[in-house]
């Protein structure tokens, strides 16, 4: 069980301040989100799975995914450039921020959704960004079994 005072604290860190006084909400939000998914305590945590079948063949066109890449890379560029110092060490994934984030676009609506869209460069349908996000997971899962990605069967411009 997640202590409130490692809540609280870590809610403080959201906010934290730096260079030029920004704030670096985005990183410490994920990492909040982070540590809290991750924090069972003494519990064993139990596996949830949807009933759903995986789409194997995501709904997308090659230039529709060019375009969640190009979306995807801006994101990617921008969070670097608002999280990391210039002479500073850094390190994270932004392909793993940017997936978290298009999970809770996904149960999102309204304004919401609105912003979270805006947020992650999508300027595409909520439909067409997470047949993306779809695609770019099952793209990098294949490089991790060594084999190729397999493009889905186009379905037109």
């Amino acid at each position: 069980m997640v202590h409130a005072s490692l809540i609280v604290g870590l809610s403080r860190a959201c906010c934290w301040r730096g260079a030029g006084g920004a704030p670096r909400r985005l990183v410490g939000t994920l990492l909040l989100l982070g540590v809290v998914s991750c924090s069972s305590g003494s519990e064993r945590a139990s596996e949830v799975r949807s009933s759903v079948a995986h789409d194997e063949t995501p709904d997308i066109t090659d230039v529709e995914y060019g375009d969640f890449i190009r979306g995807h890379n801006s994101f990617g560029l921008e969070l670097f450039a608002r999280t990391c110092e210039a002479d500073a060490n850094c390190v994270f994934s932004p392909t793993s921020a940017y997936l978290a984030l298009s999970m809770v676009y996904a149960g999102a609506s309204g304004a919401a959704a609105e912003e979270l869209g805006t947020t992650l460069r999508s300027g595409q349908s909520a439909a067409t960004h997470h047949a993306g996000s779809n695609r770019l997971m099952m793209d990098l899962q294949s490089r991790n079994h060594g084999s190729r990605p397999s493009a889905p069967a186009a379905r037109g411009p």
